[in-house]
């Protein structure tokens, strides 16, 4: 019996069974893809209580279409957009908002993909660019450049220390603050 691989499915509407909204985009979808992992499963699986199961679209609201699109590329693929690859605030704001999603709908594999694609991009930025990163962390939740100062080198540590705005910032927000006194307390001899 040949088999089906699920890549060859993605963003093809023969078959598809129910349609995801997401802002203004729609993607036509299988439940058989999608129901393999457990929040869509329990949303419209054949022995849940939603009404979903019976609904031709669903809506995910408040989520970002874009990494949307990459979540659902992800399901059926395995991968997601690779086209956000570099180093810029773009890219870093594409991958947390992959995170953010993936974190909501319980995708762990996606979620530590995310997050290694963060961690690549704050690598390799400029002092400038990580500072501009700090302005979007409230938004998203997690404290990437807290993590990030915690991973670098003491070179890179002491330029975003040094940095005027990213002090400035600082006066601002207490908690990270605190947090960073605490990894700075943890990294001395």
């Amino acid at each position: 019996m040949p088999s089906i691989d699920t890549a060859d499915l993605f963003e093809q509407e023969a078959f598809s069974d129910i349609t995801i909204q997401s802002g203004n985009r729609q993607f036509k979808v299988h439940k058989l893809v999608i129901c393999q992992h457990e929040y869509f499963n329990s949303l419209c699986g054949p022995n849940t209580p939603f009404a979903e199961r019976n609904q031709q679209t669903i809506e995910l609201k408040d989520d970002n279409e874009d990494a949307v699109a990459a979540m659902l590329r992800w399901i059926y693929t395995s991968e997601y957009d690779t086209t956000w690859a570099g180093f810029t605030i773009d890219a870093f704001l594409f991958h947390v908002k992959v995170y953010s999603v993936a974190d909501k709908y319980q995708l762990l594999p996606l979620k530590l993909l995310a997050k290694k694609r963060i961690n690549t991009v704050m690598a390799s930025c400029t002092t400038d660019t990580l500072f501009a990163m700090t302005k979007f962390e409230g938004v998203y939740g997690d404290r990437w450049v807290l993590h990030w100062l915690g991973k670098c080198d003491n070179q890179r540590l002491k330029a975003m220390l040094h940095h005027g705005d990213f002090l400035d910032y600082l006066k601002d927000d207490g908690e990270l603050s605190g947090q960073i006194i605490a990894l700075l307390r943890d990294r001395l001899p």
